[in-house]
């Protein structure tokens, strides 16, 4: 059973709104607790729709954040390698297309391989399919390490599990936490099973 309703439209409109807001859990803002609420939302889009809607919207909440977060290369395109402002224009826009592609990805082979709506997609797989994303985006060509979900949570108590399981193991971490908070909307009524997962998040923290 879906808990969430999102129509076409609204469901394309929020995973957008998922990723733009998302970059503001990193530097300079720092609102780290955005970064288990945007994927939270982020995921509660995909949930009981096709592998290729999930592609799709996973690509909207791509150019939400690459869109709000990669500005700078514009910048360093065109005040520092002198381009034209319509070339700039284009070659960041190709650049955020692209990266986009890397959270498409996590919504088709998610909604692929994990369809039904169960603990093993929302806390294992959701998870996991992101985070080796994120480690194949850091070396694939010259590699992109922007932007990896573990670095926004810099001054969160989430920081001290980085020395020990990596930028990646953090980015694990916080997915997690936005896998128990989906849950725990999902089972709202029963206040045994949310009140587990929203302590389970807490404990993380």
């Amino acid at each position: 059973m879906n808990h969430f309703r999102f129509n076409t439209l609204f469901g394309d409109c929020t995973a957008l709104f998922a990723g733009m807001i998302l970059t503001l859990a990193f530097a300079p803002f720092s609102l780290f607790p955005l970064a288990v609420i945007a994927p939270a939302i982020f995921l509660a889009t995909l949930l009981s729709i096709s592998p290729k809607r999930a592609f799709w919207r996973g690509w909207l909440f791509g150019v939400g954040l690459f869109g709000t977060g990669v500005y700078w290369v514009f910048i360093s395109i065109h005040y520092f390698g002198h381009a034209s402002i319509l070339l700039s224009l284009l070659i960041t826009g190709l650049f955020i297309a692209i990266l986009a592609l890397f959270p498409a990805a996590n919504g088709y082979l998610l909604n692929h391989y994990f369809p039904y709506n169960g603990n093993r997609k929302i806390l294992c797989a959701f998870p996991a399919l992101w985070v080796l994303l994120e480690w194949f985006r850091s070396w694939i060509g010259t590699g992109f390490p922007w932007l990896t979900l573990g670095d926004s949570q810099i001054n969160s108590p989430l920081k001290g599990f980085a020395p020990v399981f990596s930028v990646y193991g953090v980015s694990l971490i916080v997915l997690i936490c936005s896998g128990l908070l989906v849950n725990a909307y999902r089972h709202r009524r029963n206040k045994k099973i949310l009140s587990l997962h929203l302590l389970s998040i807490l404990a993380i923290f």
